[in-house]
């Protein structure tokens, strides 16, 4: 099994090298190239290639990851290769395939069992290129003592995933310290089964050394320093993560106050920008809540973040717009005492709304 294993790698290696040579004679840096793919699905000029990132394309070249074949397609068009992409692509397939007959039934009735164990689903035919794609990948693995229900678990996330497609989005949640954002962000994730970044969960742990290494409290959030100097570079976190799951396949709620994001209209052009290069759709909500509310939850979590709000309540209510609404158009969930619906009921509700375009 080793020496097929190698043969795969070689071919891997060899298709890499391939593609860097038509890319470079094509006077694409792989950045460049990547963008050129990204415009390309965007205007549909590349249907079903996934808009790989650049650190994909030199996982590529280097020979450390396979490309799917409607990717090296496009490639050979797009650089005029001539048909040397693809044969190289095929070469390499050729390797897998050979490794593939080798391990492919224990590794398929790994899924197949697991499918019928777990979810009752009896078993399928290969419904999609990635499929192929999942088998090959572990394929070419060991397992060391490691779960070899890993593959099955893959398989079946794929399908459900598919099923339930909906295209790519992006939901920006924002609201005031105490609003309750987090509440719905956490809700609206569940709902809809998309990863939650939260921008202190994110952040917090650097910020809080930043912060005591420029020789401030680690808990400041209203200093000027803390304003200018740290909070740009949390939101660059958050946004930079969010843009890495959409590379991904991934939709993202975004978890952060968003208040001055969402009066910035240029910050929001760039936003709706980078999402629309990842196919996805972007949706605004914010979170409404009374001043007094916002006190009585401040007071219950007890976060030393906020210690400075609650001691200095009035100054801080005094630079926040209550009323305060995006520039934007955006979804409204109201979380004051006495809101109609609850924070669950609303998130439901803007989820469904969300699938259907509303």
């Amino acid at each position: 099994m080793t020496q097929q294993r190698e043969t795969v790698l070689v071919a891997q290696q060899e298709l890499g090298r391939v593609l860097a040579h038509w890319r470079g004679s094509a006077g694409h840096g792989q950045h460049g190239l990547v963008d050129l793919l990204k415009r390309a699905v965007h205007d549909g000029k590349a249907p079903g290639v996934h808009p790989y990132t650049r650190s994909s394309l030199a996982n590529f070249e280097a020979g450390r990851q396979r490309p799917d074949r409607l990717f090296c397609e496009w490639a050979d068009v797009t650089l005029k290769a001539g048909g040397q992409i693809l044969l190289a692509y095929e070469a390499m397939e050729q390797a897998v395939a050979t490794l593939h007959e080798r391990s492919r039934p224990a590794a398929t009735a790994t899924a197949t069992e697991w499918r019928r164990a777990d979810h009752h689903v009896a078993q399928a035919p290969v419904v999609s290129p990635l499929d192929d794609v999942i088998l090959n990948a572990f394929a070419g693995s060991e397992t060391s003592g490691s779960d070899d229900m890993l593959e099955g678990r893959v398989l079946a996330a794929h399908h459900s995933a598919a099923e339930q497609d909906n295209g790519l989005s992006v939901v920006v949640v924002g609201g005031f310290a105490g609003s309750g954002k987090s509440e719905f962000a956490r809700f609206l994730s569940a709902a809809a089964r998309w990863a939650r970044l939260n921008k202190d969960t994110i952040t917090r742990p650097v910020v809080e050394q930043l912060l005591i290494a420029l020789g401030s409290d680690r808990h400041d959030r209203h200093s000027d320093l803390y304003l200018t100097k740290v909070r740009p570079c949390e939101y660059r976190a958050l946004m930079d993560a969010a843009m890495e799951n959409l590379d991904a396949g991934v939709s993202v709620v975004l978890d952060a106050p968003f208040i001055r994001e969402l009066s910035d209209e240029a910050w929001m052009t760039r936003l709706t920008n980078n999402c629309k290069a990842r196919g996805a759709k972007l949706s605004v909500v914010w979170v409404r809540c009374d001043v007094e509310s916002m006190y009585d939850y401040l007071s219950y979590r007890g976060a030393a973040r906020d210690d400075w709000k609650l001691s200095n309540w009035q100054d801080y209510i005094a630079t926040i717009d209550p009323d305060f609404r995006p520039a934007v158009p955006h979804y409204l969930v109201d979380n004051r005492l006495n809101a109609a619906t609850t924070l669950v009921e609303q998130a439901d509700r803007i989820v469904k709304a969300m699938r259907h375009g509303e």
